[in-house]
């Protein structure tokens, strides 16, 4: 696996707008933020560049968060990875897909990947498919099927997409 963050090269801050709100890049040799704004609320997320078998991935974490601070919610959010394919990446275009939450329960269920992972509820589930999977799995087993299934086109949200045009 190569890391690398040369692939968002940027000479300064880079603002996009969005529907109803924008994104910032900033990036050096050593990390990428992107800072999101919607409606007031500003969030900050880390972003890691990564390729496994010539394809292009962005490792997401949230990192900063403007609303206020209410300790006993705050203690139990734990932050985590989310990994998106980089679809398109020039001077002027970032487009990236995630995964999609559908055939991920899909695979589940049909018993054809095997992963560790959780199953996370929705708070007030209306079906058995209110809620999302949080895969558990080692780094290693984490690369391997992203690996697997990273050109399977049916593995992506087509509705789950964000692109951003200078």
């Amino acid at each position: 696996m190569l890391f690398t963050t040369s692939l968002l090269k940027a000479t300064g801050p880079t603002r996009i707008k969005t529907d109803g709100g924008s994104i910032k890049i900033h990036s050096n040799r050593i990390r990428t933020e992107l800072h999101c704004s919607k409606k007031g609320r500003e969030v900050a997320l880390l972003g890691h560049l990564f390729t496994i078998d010539g394809e292009s991935y962005l490792d997401l974490m949230p990192i900063e968060d403007n609303s206020e601070e209410i300790l006993a919610f705050d203690l139990h959010l734990m932050p985590t990875h989310s990994i998106a394919k980089v679809d398109k990446l020039t001077n002027t275009q970032f487009v990236i897909k995630w995964f999609n939450e559908e055939w991920l329960r899909k695979m589940f269920v049909e018993n054809r990947i095997k992963i560790r992972h959780e199953w996370i509820a929705d708070e007030n589930p209306t079906s058995k498919d209110d809620g999302m999977y949080l895969l558990t799995a080692s780094t290693d087993e984490l690369q391997a099927f992203v690996a697997k299934y990273g050109n399977d086109e049916q593995a992506y949200d087509s509705d789950l997409k964000l692109e951003l045009t200078k």
